[in-house]
């Protein structure tokens, strides 16, 4: 099995931000820190406000549990509910009561 030690981002400088850290004795993913370049580069391409995207990803994290719990792991099924979703067929709430 992999696990993902850190995610990081790349600030204006240069230097590297640690934003998530694995805690190995809990084998959870840590927060050490907030994005602020990851924000500003959204925000630039998407016209949203950091407010408006956080929202966006909780509704994604949401979607994301949800086919966990579903066992959903066959590609062509993320597929659809992944062009669904997209395309405006699918809303979370929809999907996270059935």
């Amino acid at each position: 099995m992999r696990r993902t030690l850190q995610l990081a981002e790349v600030l204006k400088n240069g230097d590297p931000r640690v934003l998530l850290q694995l805690d190995v004795a809990k084998d959870t993913l840590l927060t050490v820190a907030q994005p602020t370049r990851t924000l500003e580069t959204l925000q630039l391409y998407t016209g949203l406000n950091t407010e408006d995207i956080r929202k966006d990803l909780s509704e994604k994290a949401r979607i994301l549990k949800w086919m966990v719990k579903q066992n959903i792991t066959d590609v062509h099924q993320i597929g659809v509910l992944m062009a669904k979703y997209y395309s405006g067929q699918l809303l979370v709430d929809d999907v996270i009561k059935a």
